[in-house]
């Protein structure tokens, strides 16, 4: 039988994996490098659904009942509730995309940076990453 903790690790993992893909510039900084020819979905539909989802998470997370969790499970999931909330806040309140039309241009600048400056593969892979990354961006 699966336990709540566990149940709760898994679930971390997913919501970690969705972040990921949502930000694959980010993704590539962190190590994971599954999205690195992509640019994130910035329209207001893939935004909007962005929020929707980080709200359900925080919903599930908050629901969880952690008064026989470890120490250290109850700590990951603090953590994991305040980085939700962050994110949130992000959305709701700074609402970068909005007010910050630079930052579209600097996510593609951030990815070509980390593409060739971080030494993570051989020259060749990074750049072929690179030109498919290039075409999503025209």
């Amino acid at each position: 039988m699966i336990t709540s903790v566990e149940r709760f690790y898994a679930s971390a993992r997913i919501m970690v994996d969705e972040l990921l893909k949502d930000d694959p510039v980010g993704a590539t900084y962190f190590g994971e490098h599954r999205f690195d020819d992509r640019l994130s979905d910035c329209t207001p539909e893939a935004l909007k659904e962005q929020r929707r989802r980080l709200g359900n998470w925080l919903v599930k997370f908050e629901e969880c009942d952690a008064a026989d969790w470890s120490l250290d499970a109850r700590i990951d999931r603090t953590l994991v509730v305040q980085i939700i909330k962050r994110w949130i806040r992000g959305f709701d309140r700074i609402r970068g995309p909005e007010r910050d039309p630079g930052g579209f241009a600097g996510e593609c600048l951030s990815g070509v940076y980390g593409l060739v400056i971080r030494d993570f593969a051989p020259l060749p892979p990074r750049l072929m990453r690179l030109r498919l990354f290039g075409e999503q961006a025209m």
